[in-house]
């Protein structure tokens, strides 16, 4: 199904060259159709302007939702590492956009579209994309904007690996991250916003600058996933949003390609109990006891490669990724290639799911080798090495 965005005449009035982008854009083609909801038609007639598009699913809710409380209508991903795999989409999504040489001007909560049971994306309001390092008109939205940018400077690349940082904090941890005290006074000037945003921003967890702290009893959601999560994704966003990053240097910002393997060791790190599907985090060393049903979680077992230097914890739902396995482009890096699923009969019993489209080998630990084909299964525990089409070796053993 198809849908229309009519523009204001007022807006045809203030930036009568806002067509003429629109045609460039349908005329270049769309950057990719899996993430981006792209125009396809100019509609300019009498009264009546603006372009046709896809019109996305039901399925999917705004960002912002996912922002707000469940009473406002607010929803939420329906666990961590489908929070990861929107975060994973969006960054493929940015690095697909500057690959095919363009950036994005308007960045909010209200661009981005995701599936919360998959963690699919659809980028909407495309109007906004441009020809990198080139205006499109739109100055962008105070707290998602790149503070140079704010400051008249146009954007490009490295404007949009700050605003990639503010939307990937807010899909993670539902706060914007340079709103903390200074965003709770009771009249916020337009002087004080700018400073906020542009001349003075501070990260809420900034590593030396604590004006900007979240508040204890306001922004306690925070806090205490902040506190929760490991330490480089952590030290991740006080690089990207540090002040040297923020004001002094753009080029120190996180580009997409680092950003996807934090990502994917973050979500390779997020565990599931086997009795309770509580979500835990994997900081270096196996927890014994489930936090929440205080149930013992039993031994454990680890994916290990030569070319990932971390093991990958295995529970219900984790997957052994393409960048885990060998060096991928930016974007292919999350491909999956081994899924663990659960026995029908016990769902503690972890099952290993060739998903790579290949044939793989599998050296049991009783010395016998089997050849699994795609969707084909076998226990973990059964497991010893696994050899994937391309040659790349993964061991299966105890998590230490």
């Amino acid at each position: 199904m198809k849908c229309f965005k009519q523009y204001k005449q007022s807006m045809i009035a203030s930036r009568p060259d806002v067509l003429d982008h629109i045609r460039m854009l349908v005329k270049k083609g769309v950057s990719d159709a899996r993430y981006f909801v792209w125009p396809q038609e100019i509609v300019s007639s009498g009264r009546v302007h603006g372009y046709i598009m896809d019109l996305v699913d039901s399925s999917y809710a705004m960002l912002v939702r996912f922002v707000l409380p469940m009473s406002l209508k607010g929803v939420r991903f329906c666990n961590t590492k489908v929070t990861v795999d929107a975060m994973l989409n969006l960054v493929s999504a940015f690095n697909v956009l500057h690959m095919t040489g363009y950036s994005y001007q308007d960045l909010s909560l209200g661009n981005f579209m995701f599936n919360p049971e998959t963690g699919d994306l659809r980028i909407i309001d495309n109007d906004n994309i441009s020809i990198n390092n080139t205006g499109s008109g739109i100055l962008g939205t105070p707290g998602f904007i790149a503070p140079e940018v704010l400051s008249s400077r146009v954007p490009n690349r490295y404007s949009d690996y700050f605003s990639l940082s503010i939307i990937l904090f807010h899909i993670f941890f539902r706060a914007h991250p340079l709103e903390g005290v200074r965003a709770l006074v009771p009249l916020l000037t337009p002087e004080k916003e700018m400073a906020m945003y542009c001349s003075d921003p501070v990260f809420i967890f900034d590593r030396e600058d604590a004006r900007n702290r979240p508040d204890r009893d306001l922004q306690g959601y925070v806090i205490r996933v902040w506190n929760q999560m490991p330490a480089y994704l952590q030290g991740a966003f006080q690089v990207a949003l540090g002040k040297e990053a923020m004001l002094r240097e753009p080029r120190k910002r996180i580009d997409e390609s680092s950003w996807e393997k934090i990502l994917i060791r973050l979500r390779n790190d997020v565990v599931s109990c086997p009795w309770c599907d509580a979500e835990m985090a994997y900081i270096g060393r196996p927890l014994t006891i489930c936090p929440d049903c205080r149930k013992p979680l039993g031994t454990q077992y680890a994916f290990r490669t030569d070319h990932y230097k971390y093991p990958i914890p295995i529970s219900y739902n984790c997957a052994l990724m393409s960048g885990n396995l060998r060096y991928c482009d930016t974007g292919r890096g999350n491909i999956r290639e081994i899924e663990i699923k659960r026995a029908k009969n016990d769902h503690r019993i972890l099952i290993i799911k060739n998903v790579s489209g290949k044939r793989i080998t599998v050296r049991r630990a009783d010395a016998q080798n089997d050849v699994l084909a795609e969707n084909a299964m076998i226990a973990v525990t059964a497991v010893k090495q696994i050899v994937m089409s391309d040659g790349t070796v993964i061991s299966v053993g105890p998590l230490q």
